[in-house]
């Protein structure tokens, strides 16, 4: 069994984030413990449980970080009932010292490995910061809370600890959404390992790899209310660039799918610029499979054997005008032509020889992939979009967290704001003459 111990100055966060597993049916609440309760057949909020401990916590204003998210992760191999899990989390909870807090446990299920989230607080009922004989419970909890559940692993004879591999692993790949499936948690798993994972240094960058596994993010950005709202939102597109299903909050996924931490993407991979050996490494392949290839599919093909993917981008009469590489073994995305003008998308057209010598050569320019957005128009409305559900975490950064080149802000790489809150144009008049527009 894995323990995972967060520390932080708000509980918010992680009742937020497990309410809305709640709301989306993939999780329920276990066990609540020294928690006031409501009236029969009443549920608390999100908000109501966040006050209770912030309650408690507020009686010591000295601890910065008096809120605890903790993560049990029995075995996948370990089948055991509520009441089974219920008992195993309420001994390591005793034992880490946190029998007698407030406590709420939460049993996610949305996906095949079952596991817990815990939300208390380290401030006791006397405003004391809790500790273990000498020690503040966030000292060396590492340590302590592996002997606790290898512990447990022997009296309960649970299969050993071992890390799971998911979308917080570097080492994992993760496969194409699967619509048989349950979104949002695929959604998450392949967002997080990409932006953990991965550099790109824009928008238009980062949409191609995520159109690697059948994924597109649009920003929906306006005017609702006399209120200005804006949020980026991940939908699950075919091969042919259709939306398949509703789109989903960045928010529902996490504040690593968020506007914000975007641009701090952007802006770290532009002051970490690939190797010297590894651009020498991409030269080399690339160059070697234009050499073999015959034909698009062929390219494609051949370039993936090698780590790469190679994303082109046509004109309505088939001119390729942009290409981005993703190379897997650097977990690199970029513009081709960063590589030389043997790598432009002029050198990549006259390769596959799609157009005749005689037209002229189209300017390569930043390659916003699903740029036409033929379902961004119904986007706002399908969803729901409303000023009051926008979150920090959705809010976009200055346009300069952006680099997007030629292409202006993140709004514009997307779409414009008036498809989805268009402003009302003041009519005019003029000598009887009805100007209106």
């Amino acid at each position: 069994m894995i323990a995972k111990i967060n520390t932080s100055s708000s509980s918010r966060g992680a009742l937020n984030y497990n309410y809305e597993k709640l709301q989306a049916g993939e999780a329920k609440i276990l066990q609540t413990n020294k928690i006031w309760h409501k009236h029969a057949n009443e549920e608390f909020t999100a908000n109501e449980l966040a006050y209770i401990l912030e309650e408690r916590a507020a009686v010591n204003k000295n601890t910065r970080s008096p809120f605890v998210h903790i993560s049990l992760n029995p075995s996948p191999d370990d089948v055991l009932t509520d009441e089974q899990l219920v008992k195993i989390a309420e001994e390591y909870m005793q034992e880490m010292g946190f029998g007698d807090q407030p406590y709420i446990m939460f049993k996610h299920e949305d996906i095949d490995r079952h596991h817990l989230h815990i939300v208390t607080t380290n401030v006791d009922s006397q405003g004391r910061k809790i500790k273990i004989g000498d020690e503040s419970i966030d000292k060396n909890d590492f340590y302590r809370s592996k002997r606790i559940t290898q512990a447990l692993e022997q009296k309960y004879k649970l299969h050993p600890a071992v890390k799971q591999e998911d979308g917080n692993s570097p080492t994992w790949q993760p496969e194409k959404v699967d619509t048989a499936k349950k979104i949002a948690p695929q959604l998450r798993n392949i967002v997080k390992h990409l932006t953990r994972a991965y550099k790109f240094q824009s928008l238009s960058e980062y949409r191609a790899l995520l159109s690697l596994y059948n994924i597109d993010v649009q920003e929906v950005k306006g005017e609702a209310a006399g209120r200005l709202y804006a949020g980026l939102i991940y939908s699950v597109v075919d091969d042919t660039e259709n939306r398949m299903v509703n789109p989903v909050k960045s928010s529902v996924l996490g504040k690593f799918a968020g506007a914000e931490n975007l641009g701090k993407i952007y802006k770290k991979s532009a002051a970490n610029p690939l190797s010297e050996a590894a651009i020498n490494r991409i030269k080399t392949d690339l160059l070697s499979v234009m050499h073999a290839a015959t034909n698009e599919v062929n390219l494609i093909r051949l370039a993936k054997e090698k780590d790469i993917d190679l994303r082109l981008y046509k004109s309505v009469d088939g001119r390729i005008y942009g290409v981005t590489i993703v190379d897997h073994k650097s977990r690199s995305v970029f513009k081709a032509s960063r590589l030389g003008k043997e790598f432009s998308a002029n050198a990549f057209h006259s390769l596959l020889n799609q157009s005749s010598s005689k037209q002229h050569p189209l300017q390569e320019r930043q390659a916003p992939p699903l740029e036409h957005d033929k379902h961004s128009l119904s986007y706002a409305k399908d969803f729901g979009w409303m000023p009051e559900q926008v979150q920090a975490d959705e809010q976009a950064p200055p346009s300069a967290a952006f680099p997007l080149g030629g292409m202006g802000s993140l709004f514009n790489a997307v779409g414009g704001a008036t498809k989805y809150a268009p402003k009302k144009r003041k009519k005019k008049k003029e000598k009887g003459q009805d100007l209106s527009i």
